[in-house]
């Protein structure tokens, strides 16, 4: 038995805050002037001017929440999620009136962080207020497909997808809470709605999956060719395209789209694990040992690989060596390889 390394899955789309337009404010033009010019910077990406505007709208308004709020986007945008939450929490303070958006701001930095309780709770208190985006049910279906609570995840991307029928993202992103669930059929549907509202490499990529987890190999050629087609230098959808190539039978093309995802990207281990994997059916250990160490030198801690090597070097004859790589896989946590070692042992 050989082991292939996941598939990617992407599920979500990028978390977005909520940004308070342009003010005016006539009695206080300086004040205006540098929140209008963080603003700016925001959109240009310059988060550390961004920052140093809206720092000088305090200054000649001490009581602008905007200011508060544009600050608390800078941080989060830095990825600086605790400082973010401080100064929404900030501009909460100041102006309870727009305290929907202030709560699913501030949940956006806690889920990013990945404080999902916090960040549900956040939005939860979001949902209370009038402010109804179907984005505060549709990250709460994040934050609770992260948990791994995939049935309240479905019920959330159902609120989202009920407030915004063509919401192609939580169609998306239901599909995946579904596939995990194991409803491989309802997911497919979901997935192929995604598809026909906004066709993104994400979605195609996503159904291949589905459908290969089925066993519908060719179907799932398709999916991801079609991905590949939109995003073709998606190094992950062709390692993905490549396991499905090597569940049908197809070697040499699993062998082309592994070493393609490693010419896109030198580093990625799963390939090279892969790649050793169909190089090991295929009985050309040589150059199954060659991917596999290199999987396990740009991993150390890679089980799947040391397991997968491990069997390359019992074909070679190198029992001490086989024994060494299972003994190391199963010390990190992979449990077939006790089985071989067993194994091993029963033969002595």
């Amino acid at each position: 038995m050989i082991l292939f390394a996941g598939f990617m899955e992407k599920t979500y789309s990028q978390a977005e805050v909520d940004t308070t337009s342009t003010i005016m404010l006539a009695e206080n033009q300086e004040a205006e002037q540098a929140y209008n010019q963080g603003l700016e910077e925001i959109k240009n990406r310059n988060y550390t001017y961004a920052l140093s505007h809206f720092t000088d709208a305090l200054k000649y308004k001490p009581d602008l929440y905007q200011a508060y709020n544009g600050r608390g986007t800078a941080y989060l945008l830095m990825k600086d999620y605790q400082n973010a939450i401080r100064e929404f929490r900030k501009a909460l303070k100041m102006n309870p009136q727009n305290k929907g958006s202030l709560y699913y701001n501030i949940a956006i930095a806690y889920q990013l962080d990945h404080q999902y309780d916090s960040a549900i709770n956040n939005l939860k208190l979001a949902e209370k207020t009038a402010f109804k985006s179907p984005k505060v049910y549709y990250n709460m279906g994040f934050c609770l497909y992260q948990q791994g609570k995939y049935t309240e995840a479905i019920a959330a991307y159902d609120k989202a997808i009920a407030a915004d029928p063509k919401y192609a993202d939580a169609y998306n992103d239901r599909g995946s809470a579904k596939r995990q669930a194991g409803d491989l059929e309802g997911a497919i549907q979901d997935y192929s709605e995604a598809i026909n509202i906004s066709p993104k490499a994400m979605y195609y990529d996503n159904r291949g999956t589905a459908y290969r987890r089925m066993k519908l190999f060719g179907e799932a050629i398709e999916d991801y060719t079609m991905a590949l087609r939109l995003s073709p230098d998606a190094y992950a959808i062709y390692n993905n395209r490549g396991s499905a190539r090597y569940d049908k039978g197809d070697y040499q093309e699993a062998i082309e789209d592994y070493k393609k995802a490693i010419s896109l990207k030198p580093d990625y281990a799963p390939a090279y694990n892969n790649l050793g994997t169909v190089y090991y059916v295929i009985q050309n250990y040589p150059e199954a040992l060659k991917a596999l160490n290199k999987a396990i030198e740009l991993n150390p801690s890679y089980g799947y690989a040391y397991f997968n090597r491990g069997n390359v070097k019992e074909e070679l004859k190198d029992v001490e060596g086989a024994v060494n790589d299972w003994k190391k896989a199963a010390s990190l946590g992979l449990k077939l390889a006790e089985t071989n070692i067993d194994d091993y042992k029963k033969k002595k």
